[in-house]
């Protein structure tokens, strides 16, 4: 009788543990996943970048790159152009893609409060992009991590989000005076191999392996939602105030017009003085990337975009003049305004 009863129990520990398994992988395709695995597209035939690009390893820019597994349930051909049975993962509920933008004071998770929340609707076409203006008071900024919780469903052609944190590159000269230390590095080199000092933003304190590695992404057979977290300004001991982490030469208006203004200076790397000539350098050229936010198919081509520029706000006292207290990119451009141009 007894060979019997421990078969039962065998049975019965079996059952349990591949229950457990279950309810282990459930839970893990619907919780949080924070951070995000390095997203490396390398450059493609095309040189150069955009915010829309995903970043670039060294200086090409391209999109491209390794998706996730997982969708629909589709047919999808293999590195051997055979055909491979995809599982079947669909969340369908919510929006194609979301973000949702919070703050909270550094290193303090239980003082986190949301902001706003910015989607792409059913409504927006496929393949384009959709931009929106994140305003954040200027010491609460510098003083606070922020984080964007981003979101997908797989009803679509979505199968994996990059995200491309805020970043710009200041040099590539050989003996660069960094602004941040005042200490004098070397920023010829252009593999990923160049001291960190040579950029400027988020991104090389948020991405891994920076600046070899500028982006993150998540396969959304992994997960429906991700969170990312940059740590505050003040934290980090920046010093160059909320230019580390406000985006705000916005290159576009929230309804995808351009910015003339802020093209100019993005173009030219530099900001005008009262000639109109661009002679107080900011950056490389066009080397200004913003937090942007992108599913993708399987071929690594954008379906749904956002992009998010972070604003500094500065505080407006019953005095009826602006006061600045932390600079952000336009508090620097009225410096160049009143210190450094001609009559």
């Amino acid at each position: 009788m007894d060979t019997p009863i421990k078969i039962c129990r065998a049975f019965l520990r079996l059952f349990l543990m591949l229950s457990l398994s279950f309810l282990v992988a459930c839970n893990e395709v619907e919780s949080e996943s924070v951070g995000g695995k390095p997203y490396n597209p390398g450059s493609s035939s095309s040189s150069g970048g955009s915010s829309d690009d995903g970043g670039s390893t060294g200086d090409t820019g391209g999109t491209g790159g390794t998706g996730g597994t997982g969708g629909t349930g589709s047919d999808v051909a293999g590195d051997d152009g055979a055909e491979v049975e995809v599982p079947a993962f669909n969340n369908d509920d919510g929006a194609r893609l979301e973000v949702k933008a919070s703050i909270s004071w550094e290193g303090e998770e239980a003082t986190e409060v949301d902001l706003t929340t910015f989607t792409f609707e059913d409504s927006d076409p496929e393949k384009s992009t959709r931009y929106f203006n994140l305003p954040i008071a200027e010491s609460r900024l510098f003083q606070s991590d922020l984080h964007f919780t981003v979101s997908a469903n797989t009803n679509t052609n979505c199968k994996w989000v990059s995200f491309q944190p805020y970043y710009f590159r200041y040099s590539y000269s050989a003996a660069f005076l960094n602004p941040e230390d005042n200490k004098s590095i070397d920023c010829s080199k252009t593999d990923g191999t160049e001291n960190t000092g040579c950029y400027g933003g988020v991104a090389k304190d948020f991405v891994s392996g920076f600046p070899k590695n500028r982006s993150v992404y998540f396969p959304l057979s992994a997960a429906f939602t991700s969170k990312y977290t940059m740590k505050s300004g003040n934290s980090l001991n920046v010093q160059i105030g909320n230019r580390w982490a406000a985006n705000e030469l916005a290159r576009f208006d929230e309804n995808g017009a351009p910015i003339a203004e802020n093209a100019a200076i993005i173009a030219a790397g530099a900001y005008e003085d009262s000639d109109e000539a661009f002679s107080n350098p900011l950056f490389i050229p066009n080397y200004y990337y913003d937090y942007t936010f992108t599913c993708r198919d399987y071929h690594g081509d954008p379906y749904y975009t956002i992009v998010v520029y972070v604003k500094d706000v500065n505080s407006d006292p019953l005095y009826g003049s602006i006061i600045n207290h932390i600079d952000g990119w336009f508090d620097l451009f009225d410096y160049f305004d009143s210190h450094l141009d001609g009559p």
